[in-house]
Parts: structure tokens; sequence; C-alpha cells
């Protein structure tokens, strides 16, 4: 007889989940790149763009290019050399 254990409730290890209007996200409380990339995404666009992060909420360096499509698109191996 083999007896299993489930358990049925996930954790969450960065945040409790929660639901938020576009306009009330907590970006203070998020990794500091979200506020450059999620408004984005949020508007359905196209966007590449490379993040270093020194700590949660710096950024050492970044870049983010929106796009018109994803034709001829090439992602550098090393962006930042």
């Amino acid at each position: 007889m083999m007896v299993v254990k489930l358990n049925l409730f996930p954790s969450f290890v960065e945040m409790l989940p929660k639901w938020y209007s576009e306009s009330e996200l907590p970006y203070e409380q998020m990794w500091g790149d979200d506020i450059h990339w999620i408004p984005n995404m949020l508007k359905g666009k196209l966007f590449f763009g490379y993040f270093i992060v020194h700590s949660t909420y710096d950024i050492t360096k970044h870049t983010l290019d929106i796009l018109e499509s994803l034709d001829n698109v090439t992602i550098p191996t090393k962006p930042y050399e």
C-alpha cells in the first residue's frame, strides 16, 4: 500500500497574489524593472530589453525598445560588453 500526502495549496515566496487595477499597481513594492516593462505589456506592445539588477530595486543598467514587429529581431549574447 502506498500513501501520498498532497498539499493542494500553493506556497508563495515573493508575495500573496492580489488583484490590482492598472492605475493602482504597487510598483514601489515590486522589482525595480517592473515599472519599465509592465505598462508596455499591459498595452499589448511588443518590446525587447535587458536589465542588469544590482539588488531587488536597484537597476544598474537597462535598455528597453518598443518593437513594431518581431521580424529581424536579433538577440545579442552579451548586451553590455
